[in-house]
């Protein structure tokens, strides 16, 4: 067995454009190493030092390889890293229990985190639908047809906005568990309540070029991640005021100020989460970092709050949940990052920027850019802003939100976006970019 070996020293940990010096170390019997950007090759090193610069170009998802070759031109080794792509601060995973027919008949959720955080909360579900687990350590399954091929998930939440996903697939005609990569794709859906299975989508999905297997089709509650620029904020105030004063605060917790930030209204916003899906606020300010520092932890982000009516207004004007580090804002580049947050979890979701009057002075990347990246992410972005023409334009469509009514349209229409998302499971690890659907495919899309 060869003791050659090929190792990434850069990492690429947050955001990255343009030019960069990328560095291997290298052991054992190496002649050779070859850089691939996207399976293209962008420089061969036959000594030190092992390392290139290459061109990352715009914003998008990429996946950079190095692979080394002995003195015959054999492949020894190769490693691998994706970039500006989401990486798990938390992981989990799903074990079967088998029966004595050799059918799962209970399974574990097990989790890691690298700070040791223990979950707040855990749902399972099997093909789709929720089942009730008392302890996540071991819990029973329903009975199942063993003869068809069956899905778990679990979406584990932890504090600090913190999930992570599970699944893995058992029965069938092997009966076997599977856990082979899967790839989470967000489609949308033409018709709302048509329910979609896997054989409906039967040659609609290309993965890599090729026809994807579809393993399992989800419903679940939609994932937001919002940025909102503070000088929106008297904009947003004023309607908060007026639907105060109308009384407009049907579903808001009895008995509580929606005008005020104060522990009570917090805890009982948060409560309110579970089926209505989540909304978390991202700082456009990031704090101070180390160079190293993960790029999804510059900008600051809330805890997760509903996406109902009253829930996404009142986190909107109570922006001060989020300190920023100073009046630096970088919108755009906080637009990016809450991209990585919305791909992380599979579900249905979305970005919502929210202009105000200022403008974006130091952001590193171009509205059109990152546009284009969340496009590649398969996130959908959307734009409400409270000054109509104020640099709005750059962000394509922005929807005008100034008044109470332009305010409830605005979210119904945000509502009905998500609420036609679905989550498609494919079989296989594929780069968000290398799906694409077949021009045969009717009355669904990707969602972007």
């Amino acid at each position: 067995m060869s003791d050659a070996a090929v190792t990434f020293v850069t990492l690429f940990l947050t955001l990255v454009t343009g030019p960069q010096v990328v560095e291997v170390a290298v052991t054992g019997d190496v002649a050779a190493v070859e850089f691939r950007l996207d399976g293209e090759t962008v420089g061969v090193r036959h000594g030190e030092p092992w390392k290139v610069t290459c061109s990352f170009g715009r914003l998008r998802p990429l996946v950079l390889e190095a692979i080394a070759f002995d003195s015959d031109g054999n492949e020894v080794d190769r490693d691998r890293q994706v970039v500006n792509l989401p990486r798990p601060p938390v992981e989990s995973s799903i074990v079967l229990e088998q029966g004595a027919n050799s059918q799962p008949t209970s399974a574990c959720v097990i989790w890691q985190s690298a700070k040791e955080l223990e979950p707040i909360s855990v749902e399972v579900r099997l093909d789709g639908e929720p089942i009730e687990v008392f302890d996540p350590r071991r819990f029973p399954l329903p009975t199942v047809d063993p003869a068809k091929i069956h899905f778990l998930s679990a979406r584990v939440d932890f504090a600090d906005g913190l999930v992570s996903h599970c699944e893995v697939t058992f029965g069938g005609p092997s009966g076997s568990e599977t856990r082979a990569d899967l790839t989470a794709v967000p489609l949308v859906v033409a018709q709302r309540k048509r329910r979609l299975s896997a054989g409906d989508l039967e040659g609609s999905i290309f993965a890599a070029g090729r026809p994807a297997a579809v393993t399992a089709i989800e419903r679940t509650p939609p994932n937001l991640v919002m940025i909102a620029d503070p000088s929106a904020g008297d904009v947003l105030q004023a309607i908060q005021e007026w639907r105060l004063k109308r009384g407009a605060y049907s579903d808001f917790p009895q008995g509580l100020s929606p005008e005020k930030r104060n522990v009570e209204t917090v805890r009982a916003l948060l409560r309110g989460r579970s089926s209505s899906g989540a909304v978390r606020l991202l700082s456009a300010s990031p704090r101070p970092s180390a160079p190293t520092e993960d790029q999804l932890d510059l900008f600051p982000v809330a805890e997760p709050f509903p996406i109902f009516r009253d829930g996404l207004i009142w986190l909107l004007c109570h922006q001060q949940m989020i300190h920023p580090s100073g009046p630096r804002q970088q919108i755009t580049d906080a637009v990016a990052v809450a991209g990585l947050h919305a791909a992380h979890s599979p579900t249905p979701r979305a970005v919502l920027l929210v202009l105000g009057s200022e403008r974006d002075r130091w952001s590193r990347d171009s509205p059109e850019d990152v546009r284009g990246y969340l496009s590649a992410l398969n996130v959908p972005l959307v734009v409400w802003t409270t000054a109509p023409g104020r640099d709005s334009e750059r962000w394509g469509y922005a929807e005008e939100v100034t008044s109470p009514s332009s305010m409830n349209k605005a979210i119904v229409n945000l509502q009905r976006q998500l609420g036609k998302q679905v989550i498609v499971w494919l079989d296989g690890a594929y780069l968000p970019n290398e799906i694409t659907l077949s021009p045969s495919a009717e009355g669904i899309a990707l969602a972007r």
